[in-house]
């Protein structure tokens, strides 16, 4: 079964092993029309650009049975993605619902409706919707942790895995590998 945008999404919190290397890629769906003069005039089909990530997750043995259930659930619904390369800080701690980052959003990423994950080494991980932004201030909606100034900061997406399939990478140090690959929707 293919996932559509309706389904309830799953919500991914597994990160890169960065040393293993993460590509990103930005796809512009562009269609291109020429006229008999030969004139070229090209315009843009999505109002956002697309993208696709790639990177290699790692795990220990006592991970790799829960990774392998997630996995499952992950064919079945649309993902929300954090897209790890795109990474800001907190500036401010959550005050009614509102945060500001360290960065003026933009509109590839920081979207209302839109997601974006918080991963505090002390205040756990959180997964909070975007109601609007302006400048640097994102106001969530729902309740949540009310997460410090500094705290890491994703924006995510909505994403497929690419190709439907999870592909794992046999041990070579005594570590389970996947090999994630997404594409936005």
């Amino acid at each position: 079964m293919i996932p559509n945008t309706a389904e309830a999404p799953v919500f991914l919190t597994t990160p890169p092993a960065w040393e293993r290397g993460v590509e990103l890629e930005q796809v512009m769906d562009t269609a291109v029309f020429t006229s008999r003069a030969g004139l070229e005039e090209r315009q843009q089909r999505r109002q956002r650009a697309a993208y696709r990530i790639e990177f290699t997750a790692v795990y220990d043995a006592a991970a790799l049975a829960t990774r392998n259930t997630a996995a499952a659930l992950e064919m079945a619904a649309p993902l929300v993605v954090p897209f790890w390369t795109e990474r800001c800080l907190t500036t401010s701690g959550i005050v009614s619902n509102v945060v500001n980052i360290d960065r003026d959003p933009d509109s590839d990423w920081f979207v209302p409706g839109d997601w974006i994950f918080f991963d505090s080494p002390t205040q756990g991980q959180q997964f909070r919707q975007i109601a609007s932004v302006a400048d640097a201030a994102l106001t969530l909606s729902g309740s949540g942790t009310a997460f410090n100034s500094g705290t890491p900061v994703y924006p995510c997406r909505r994403c497929l895995r690419d190709g439907q399939r999870a592909e794992w990478i046999p041990p070579s140090d005594g570590n389970a590998s996947e090999a994630m690959k997404f594409a936005t929707l």
